[in-house]
């Protein structure tokens, strides 16, 4: 039996890294684009930011003339960010500063107060102390309400492969059973309908309008 939790810890410890918890990820160069020629046609749809969508979401709008029928597909952006319990999202741990957060995320918080730092398109945020550090990080699901706004693709997962979605039966696959669960939202966001409480995290579950369960948020501490 002790063998066979080291070689759990030393799987876990693995894919965390490939997640990018061991070191930030590399700074992105962006690519160079050529310029169009002066014979191409105009683009058929023009990009845009949809009112009450995160920045960063790409967006499209009708042709000039048409009926407006906006349209938003929320992309992964940034570093990939492994959720580890206790600890942080991949090379932010709780207790740094929103300029290491900043650094780390390699791009300035979305929205920035003296008690949060967050990332719309990117579905995290970093919940803040009165010493300014993180005390707090929440990961968020695709579509989540932040406000009047939504959050985009949170860029990342729980080790191995536990992806925002997943039904609580999958999490529980390998996670295996929560050591309590909380049959509200009570200190969870407005979404969610119950919690899983694990040492150091805390999975809040959404029902969907489809009436379908699935893990809508994940945070540490619990």
């Amino acid at each position: 039996m002790l063998h066979q939790g080291h070689s759990r810890v030393s799987a876990f410890v693995l894919a965390a890294c490939a997640l990018g918890a061991c070191t930030p990820a590399p700074s992105e160069n962006p690519a160079a684009t050529g310029s169009p020629s002066a014979s191409a046609p105009p683009p058929a749809s023009v990009p845009g930011t949809l009112p009450g969508t995160a920045p960063g979401l790409a967006t499209s709008l009708a042709p000039q003339g048409g009926p407006a029928a906006p349209t938003a597909f929320p992309v992964p952006s940034g570093p990939r960010l492994a959720i580890v319990a206790g600890q942080g999202v991949g090379a932010i741990r709780l207790g740094a500063t929103v300029a290491t957060v900043e650094r780390l995320m390699q791009a300035p918080c979305d929205e920035k107060t003296p008690a949060l730092c967050r990332y719309l398109a990117r579905a995290v945020e970093f919940q803040l102390g009165d010493d300014g550090k993180v005390k707090r990080i929440v990961a968020h699901r695709q579509g989540r309400k932040a406000g009047d706004k939504t959050y985009g693709v949170f860029n990342g997962a729980i080790p191995p492969d536990l992806m925002f979605g997943m039904i609580p039966t999958a999490i529980q696959q390998y996670l295996g059973p929560p050591e309590r669960v909380i049959d509200s939202n009570q200190g969870a966001t407005s979404d969610a309908a119950y919690q899983h409480v694990y040492k150091g995290l805390v999975l809040e579950y959404d029902k969907l309008p489809t009436g379908r369960t699935v893990l809508g948020g994940a945070r540490i501490p619990d």
